[in-house]
């Protein structure tokens, strides 16, 4: 894969508003990399430390804390020079970093995909981080890296008029749903939605839910989003049966209609 030189790297940030991180195969350096977790890989255990290292790194501009486990050709593209502009950039359009969440994760080819949604000081909407590891010895190294925001693309979101109509309209999908209510369920959904959401998969998806999550109970705001006049917020929501909780994806249309729903749980995925 073609790597990308420093200035570059930090061009890319300037104008698409994302960082993109993509290094191929490079020298191995397993003795600053993070010990993997037993056979099967539990995710969180490899990737959380190594996310968490790259995160306050850069937030303390600790350039050794950053580069813990960058693969070598990972530290040619993002050297001290390079880390500085990056720590520039990052708290020009970010500000400090605060708390991160793990969004999803899948491995395959024993590589690891985890994708993280940050809490940072200046931006509202959350930070989407990929983090595409792969092995190295007796551990893992970093072999891409993404962040991606709206303040990062330039398009800053007003969040707090977003969440004023999603939050209302998502809590009446999600209680109507939890309750049964179709007609309650149905109102703010687009056309396209209500066709697919029929009453007939209505009480299917109800009924899915309630063998595998439970009853809904609340939720919370995380990240959000916008493109081609779509805005898309995602809450963090409690169910009865679902310990780890369940991810809420839900997309709004320029009416302020839902144009999008999704959930997802390990629960859930385990069911499937």
């Amino acid at each position: 894969m073609k790597r990308l030189n420093g200035q570059l790297l930090i061009g890319i940030l300037i104008i698409l508003g994302a960082l993109i991180l993509s290094i191929g195969c490079g020298s191995k350096s397993p003795t600053t990399a993070t010990p993997p977790a037993s056979n099967p890989v539990d995710i969180p255990v490899v990737a959380d430390p190594i996310i968490e290292n790259i995160l306050t790194g850069l937030k303390n501009k600790d350039y050794p804390a950053f580069s813990k486990d960058l693969s070598q050709g990972a530290k040619v593209v993002l050297s001290q020079t390079s880390f500085d502009q990056l720590y520039t950039q990052m708290q020009t359009a970010l500000g400090d970093y605060q708390s991160k969440i793990l969004f999803s994760s899948d491995i395959k080819d024993s590589k690891i995909t985890a994708i993280y949604i940050a809490e940072y000081s200046k931006e509202p909407a959350g930070v989407f981080i990929t983090l595409v590891l792969q092995p190295a010895g007796i551990g893992y190294q970093i072999e891409g890296l993404t962040f991606d925001s709206p303040n990062l693309r330039g398009q800053p979101l007003d969040v707090n008029g977003l969440t004023a109509y999603a939050n209302p309209e998502t809590e009446n999908v999600l209680i109507s749903l939890s309750n049964g209510e179709y007609t309650a369920f149905s109102k703010d959904l687009d056309q396209a939605m209500k066709t697919a959401f029929s009453q007939q998969a209505f009480d299917q998806l109800r009924n899915q839910m309630k063998s595998s999550v439970g009853d809904y109970r609340s939720k919370m705001y995380k990240a959000a989003t916008a493109q081609n006049n779509i805005a898309t917020v995602i809450y963090l929501a409690e169910y009865s049966n679902e310990p780890s909780g369940v991810w809420v994806t839900i997309s709004f249309n320029g009416a302020q209609q839902v144009a999008g729903l999704y959930f997802s749980s390990p629960k859930m995925l385990l069911a499937q």
